[in-house]
């Protein structure tokens, strides 16, 4: 999931027609959601994680996927959240 989050929006743009957008939309919006999982159960199993360096870490990481779901970025876009 990691390499995922990486190096496939740019495989997309130039590897793929862009018919193949949506496929790749819900991957990364599928990647998005097991992050925040992963930073929720991390939370709540390691007591020393919660506001560490590597867990602001994680959620910035996270949160950058989110251009690269056109779904979530048009809605960001288009109603100025």
């Amino acid at each position: 999931l990691t390499f995922y989050a990486l190096f496939f929006d740019d495989i997309r743009i130039l590897s793929f027609h862009k018919d193949y957008d949506d496929f790749f939309y819900g991957a990364t919006a599928a990647g998005v959601i097991i992050f925040f999982i992963d930073v929720g159960l991390s939370s709540y199993s390691k007591s020393d994680y919660p506001f560490s360096f590597f867990f602001y870490l994680d959620i910035i990481s996270t949160l950058s996927m989110i251009p690269d779901c056109g779904w979530i970025w048009e809605l960001v876009i288009n109603n100025g959240i």
